[in-house]
């Protein structure tokens, strides 16, 4: 008896996964976004990333520089603790997380203060060690999503996963860029890709309007996408993370729904 009703609430759980995932996209609006916080919050605390890939737009520029201050970070952890965030929490942007030697102390910090995100390190993974991953989990650390640009970081982190505890295996992702298998963003038209990289088809609407992307002067891109940040919401210098996502509730609203006004969105949907 009792199996029967576990097995009735899990299929009663994926009917309404289903529901969501299918519905049309105006009401998935009312379910997914309306007056909601953000599914994720992106904090790019250091600008430096050791790569260019030629399918990233810092192939295309001079080395970026900057950090963000610990203050501004902590004001931004401390707008989320108000907001009561409980979604996914990562540092990066257009960097490399694991270059900023303070990022152990930024993940404590926000899972001390905001306990029911999930910390999520999105890393290429050349600077990836076994001890790095026991402090980043020790620092409470969730997630650590490692995306490989060649076969010989993918050997070395094959050997990495070898060595590693079987309970932080269980904490590693991968995901392969460099075997032409994932369709890719156009960063809203400002990389050129090549034929074998079809880009992700955005035209019915964009769901990426449901994360927070701050850079690491403070500005929030309008998605992940916006590289050089012209199309965003404000400053986190100026005003709370609240008063951001509220002030942009309409234009996310028409992005989510793929009403696409701005020329970023047109070049990352239809270019």
């Amino acid at each position: 008896m009792k199996t029967s009703i576990v097995n009735m609430k899990k299929f009663a759980k994926y009917l309404i996964r289903s529901a969501k995932k299918n519905a049309p996209r105006s009401l998935r609006y009312w379910v997914k976004v309306h007056n909601k916080n953000p599914a994720s919050v992106e904090i790019e605390t250091d600008a430096t990333c050791n790569r260019r890939c030629d399918y990233c737009p810092l192939s295309m520029v001079e080395t970026r520089k900057g950090r963000m201050s610990e203050e501004l970070y902590h004001k931004i952890i401390g707008d989320l603790k108000v907001m009561n965030f409980s979604g996914n929490l990562s540092f990066h942007f257009y960097n490399e997380p694991l270059l900023d030697e303070r990022l152990e102390s930024f993940v404590a910090y926000a899972s001390k203060k905001i306990p029911d995100a999930t910390v999520i390190i999105f890393t290429n993974g050349d600077k990836l060690t076994k001890d790095r991953v026991h402090s980043l989990v020790d620092s409470g650390t969730g997630i650590i999503r490692i995306s490989l640009h060649d076969s010989k970081t993918d050997n070395k982190i094959t050997e990495l996963l070898l060595d590693l505890e079987p309970e932080l295996n269980k904490k590693i992702q991968l995901e392969r860029y460099y075997e032409d298998e994932l369709a890719l963003m156009n960063r809203g038209g400002v990389v050129q890709l090549a034929e074998s990289r079809e880009k992700t088809d955005l035209r019915s609407g964009c769901d990426f309007i449901t994360q927070l992307t701050i850079n690491y002067e403070g500005n929030t891109a309008l998605c992940c996408n916006d590289f050089f940040v012209t199309n965003g919401h404000g400053s986190l210098k100026d005003l709370s993370v609240a008063e951001i996502w509220t002030g942009s509730a309409k234009k996310r609203r028409n992005i989510f729904l793929g009403d696409y006004q701005s020329e970023i969105c047109q070049k990352c949907a239809f270019g």
